[in-house]
């Protein structure tokens, strides 16, 4: 008897102390006090192809702050544009962004990072690939 009152009382401890919702970086956070990135799975090109893909901000009720979007591509042949975008916290949370690939572009996967930083808080990043096909 005493061994369950034991046991009951560790798993009433854990629930109370131990589940907290943990942002991907700086620690814990409430969920709605911070914001993710929102890319697509994936763009194909074609080469000397461009397309508009959207990058968007999915913001916790409580985030109001502007954020600073940097977009860079891994290797070269492939560009973004804008590189560097400012979402204040009364804008929509969506960019448009062109991917173009250059016409000389290497047949290949390209990976897009982009980075979200606020005004104040830890950034966080996320990553789509762009995949350049011969045409």
């Amino acid at each position: 008897m005493k061994r369950a009152i034991v046991v009951l009382a560790m798993c009433a401890l854990t629930v109370v102390f131990g589940c907290k919702a943990t942002s991907e970086r700086g620690g814990a956070a409430p969920t709605d006090q911070g914001f993710k990135i929102v890319t697509p799975a994936a763009a194909d090109l074609k080469q000397g192809e461009a397309k508009t893909v959207a990058v968007r901000l999915d913001r916790g009720n409580y985030f109001k702050r502007d954020v600073r979007l940097t977009m860079m591509v891994s290797g070269q042949g492939v560009t973004v544009d804008p590189a560097e975008k400012v979402i204040l916290a009364s804008d929509p949370a969506e960019v448009q962004v062109r991917v173009a690939a250059a016409p000389n572009a290497a047949v290949g996967e390209y990976r897009v990072s982009v980075t979200g930083t606020p005004q104040d808080g830890m950034p966080t990043s996320v990553q789509f690939p762009v995949r350049v096909k011969i045409p």
